[in-house]
């Protein structure tokens, strides 16, 4: 979110001769020697999050408006916020989920109306003797509309209930609940994948242009697959899971 931001937290270690390195953490004011926004984030025509690369280069702050301590003050500090991690993760995760069920509820209707008025591949033409179909008429169409609802109607389900488990109080010492966090996360991310290649397969480039909303649509759906929650990462967890090792589930920043 750098476009308008005046701060950067920044952290670091402080390597010390001998015994442990101490943990500093800051706040680095954007304008000041040093510290540079590349402001070359374009999001590629996507939802843009502004997520410029920031660098640090030469940059001096005083001691005195840094967070310092030493790296197992840190960790203590850290573990025992640790559980509540994986609740606060999942519950920031949520709103992202939302965004992408959304989007591909979007799609799924958009497909459903703009098959119903346009013919098939196949068709012939009004002209022809040959009576033109239209192309959700045709069993190849239908076949992946039912595959869009099937994501869609099971992502919804799964979202919902992971919801319902959060808002009921769902416990952070459950094991399960990582596994489960991951699995809806892993659901939804292949959701929006199925239903972007649908949609696309079904309705074709002539409903992939500027003056539909079909191209934004699909620009924000595949949008996720390039930024947080890679498909392969969470499959790879998930069996990880599966075969006994410990899994834990971290928001899309790695909070």
């Amino acid at each position: 979110m750098s476009d308008a931001a005046r701060y950067a937290v920044l952290g670091g270690t402080i390597e010390k001769a001998d015994g442990e390195p101490d943990i500093a953490f800051t706040l680095g004011r954007f304008g000041d020697t040093g510290l540079i926004n590349h402001g070359n984030w374009s999001g590629m025509g996507l939802r843009a999050t502004a997520s410029h690369d920031l660098e640090c280069r030469d940059l001096r702050i005083p001691r005195t408006e840094c967070f310092i301590a030493p790296a197992s003050t840190v960790q203590q500090i850290l573990l025992s916020k640790s559980v509540n991690r994986v609740v606060n993760s999942a519950t920031g995760a949520v709103g992202i989920l939302g965004i992408w069920l959304g989007a591909a509820q979007a799609a799924f209707d958009f497909t459903l109306e703009y098959v119903r008025g346009r013919y098939g591949y196949l068709a012939t033409g009004p002209l022809a003797a040959q009576v033109s179909s239209y192309r959700s008429d045709e069993a190849w169409a239908q076949s992946a509309i039912g595959n869009m609802d099937h994501w869609l109607g099971t992502g919804r389900w799964i979202l919902y209930d992971l919801v319902a488990r959060l808002e009921g109080g769902a416990a952070a010492t459950d094991p399960a609940l990582s596994r489960d966090v991951v699995r809806t996360v892993f659901h939804l991310r292949r959701m929006t994948e199925e239903v972007a290649l649908g949609t696309m397969k079904t309705c074709g480039a002539h409903a992939y242009v500027t003056t539909r909303p079909l191209e934004r649509i699909f620009r924000d759906l595949m949008g996720g697959v390039v930024m947080a929650w890679k498909t392969d990462q969470l499959q790879h967890t998930l069996g990880l899971g599966a075969l006994g090792h410990s899994v834990t589930f971290t928001g899309p920043g790695g909070s």
